[in-house]
């Protein structure tokens, strides 16, 4: 069973069907997400009753400055290499 990924409104979902009684393995089943996860998220809104923040997935993005945006463009000029290239010469 692949989980989907968990969104506002499936916390929303949940917690609202979590209130009317629902069981924790039919909402769970229901927003493809598990069984752990449909109890993270009802914790969190008894403790403090607001709704489980999402927070982003991923990486974070680093930001270059100008001048490493003006080093990398003179490099890819001279050398004519790709990314993964142009590091080990810069």
């Amino acid at each position: 069973m692949g989980y989907g990924r968990l969104t506002e409104k499936k916390v929303r979902y949940i917690v609202r069907h979590k209130r009317r009684g629902k069981s924790n393995r039919e909402i769970a089943f229901e927003m493809r997400v598990s069984v752990s996860t449909v109890k993270r998220v009802w914790s969190y809104w008894l403790t403090h009753g607001e709704y489980l923040p999402i927070r982003k997935r991923g990486r974070k993005v680093k930001g270059l400055s100008e001048k490493e945006k003006e080093i990398i463009s003179e490099a890819k000029m001279k050398y004519k290499l790709g990314a993964r290239r142009l590091e080990k010469v810069i």
